[in-house]
């Protein structure tokens, strides 16, 4: 995916996930290519917050109307103070109504293109538009995931180099000229030859096919 972009309370804990280090474990694990931290989450995302009516009404009757308007007018550090601290107050026709856990109920849903998870103040927002590169990339590591397979079925040697041909759809061959070297590296291809008529075992990879034919080098 392009990038992941997270928001929360505590700005310096997320900060942690830019560390050069850490960020790139996050991103290898959650096969992302950018980490964004950001400052607020209206941009990824868009919050409602809401009376939880089975709890509210009994209490306040009449009063839930004016409640429920001054929850939609909450901006997202009011919401972030709510699911850090557990509570938000209002001033409600002159009086301070204080509302907590079960009170109310917070949703949210990703804006165009994002996915969106969210806990205790805290966003994660997974941009989930697949370039063409992208795309390729992810065909890469399948073919990758496919080739290691047929090494081991094959009883190959940890460290025995292979001749590997590799041929199927047409993505699926511009995916390994795109990644030819990434491919021989991780397989420990001596050499790759690549061309759409290539004979061998034939893999599914989603609706597409890698056809795979491995030799000792």
């Amino acid at each position: 995916m392009p990038r992941l972009v997270a928001s929360g309370p505590d700005r310096e804990a997320l900060d942690g996930l830019l560390d050069d280090a850490l960020g790139k474990e996050v991103k290898e694990e959650l096969n992302v290519k950018e980490l964004v931290v950001a400052e607020r989450s209206g941009e990824y995302c868009t919050v409602t917050v809401k009376p939880n009516l089975p709890v509210l009404g009994p209490r306040y009757g009449k009063q839930l109307g004016k409640i429920r308007g001054l929850l939609a007018a909450l901006d997202d550090a009011q919401i972030a103070t709510f699911e850090g601290d557990g509570t938000v107050t209002l001033d409600v026709e002159g009086e301070p109504v204080a509302l907590q856990g079960d009170d109310l109920l917070v949703e949210r849903s990703g804006r165009e293109g994002f996915a969106v998870a969210a806990e205790g103040g805290y966003m994660a927002a997974l941009d989930t538009q697949i370039t063409d590169a992208l795309r390729l990339e992810g065909y890469a590591r399948e073919i990758i995931n496919r080739v290691q397979n047929v090494r081991k079925k094959s009883d190959f040697e940890v460290t025995q180099r292979i001749q590997l041909t590799l041929g199927g759809s047409t993505e699926i061959v511009a995916a390994a000229n795109a990644h030819k070297q990434r491919i021989a590296a991780e397989v420990l291809a001596a050499d790759v030859n690549i061309n759409d008529t290539a004979s061998g075992e034939t893999f599914p990879i989603d609706e597409l096919e890698v056809v795979i034919s491995v030799q000792p080098a």
